[in-house]
């Protein structure tokens, strides 16, 4: 019984919209697994529970966790251990769930400015904070981008790939700091980024790809020099991805702290 409750996740899932709709469901239970609240490995609620906590009924919960399993997410275990497993991220084609709404031109300057001001100081807190299962998500999300290192041209799915991989370490990195505001700050920060990651990625996969890699590689070594390079040469690669995008400079008369300097 002991061997069994450990399987079982901690997270608790929240109500959802709507109470009938299997894609509320399935939007649920994929988020919780795309952000890591819930870890592969490990065992959903019962139907009975997990109805109950996403306040909808038995017959759309079981809907979507059928098309889940159809998808390689969720695996259904039979017998006196079994029940519904994590076995799988969500793919490529489960990316739009995680988008924000479409972002104006100054709202992405504003987002650049923010990530250069608060994410250092955040990654900083987390190289100190990470746990050894922090450090394990983070190699795990990295795992399938090593077939991707040395490309310089992705398909249109190696850039999903990517760009879903790039969210889900930026977002592991905010969890790992241990502190929930800022773990939301990250997350915000990550998805409102991501239109002008996907041009960057496409400008420049490999360098999209070993910035990550590491970024990884210094924060396990808790090398303090090493992350603040690292995480330079990533805003770096955002910002000259907008300006490219966008034909425009950005900031004026900005404070030293923010002053964007040439990779070196």
């Amino acid at each position: 019984m002991s061997k069994r409750a450990k399987l079982t996740t901690k997270y608790v899932f929240q109500p959802i919209a709507s109470r009938r709709s299997a894609d509320f469901v399935v939007d649920a239970i994929a988020k919780a697994i795309f952000f890591c609240h819930v870890n592969i490995g490990e065992k959903l609620p019962s139907e009975q529970t997990l109805a109950r906590q996403l306040g909808t009924n038995r017959s759309a919960l079981r809907e979507a966790l059928k098309r889940m399993e159809e998808d390689g997410i969720l695996e259904v275990r039979a017998g006196a251990a079994g029940g519904t497993f994590v076995i799988g991220r969500p793919p490529e084609n489960y990316i739009q769930m995680f988008l924000p709404a479409a972002a104006e031109v100054h709202d992405f300057v504003e987002i650049l400015i923010s990530r250069r001001a608060l994410e250092p100081q955040i990654v900083e807190l987390a190289a100190n904070r990470a746990t050894v299962t922090d450090f394990q998500k983070l190699r795990e999300i990295l795992e399938p981008l090593k077939e991707l290192r040395g490309k310089k041209k992705l398909t249109t799915s190696e850039v999903e790939q990517l760009s879903m991989a790039a969210l889900q370490f930026n977002i592991t990195l905010g969890q790992a700091s241990h502190i929930g505001f800022l773990e939301t700050i990250m997350q915000v920060l990550a998805q409102q980024i991501e239109p002008i990651r996907r041009i960057a990625i496409l400008d420049n996969p490999d360098a999209s790809i070993e910035t990550l890699f590491v970024t990884l590689d210094a924060l396990e070594r808790n090398d303090v020099a090493r992350i603040k390079e690292v995480l330079e040469q990533r805003f770096s690669h955002l910002e000259d991805a907008w300006e490219k995008s966008t034909g425009r400079r950005l900031w004026r008369d900005t404070p030293n702290f923010l002053v964007k300097t040439p990779a070196s």
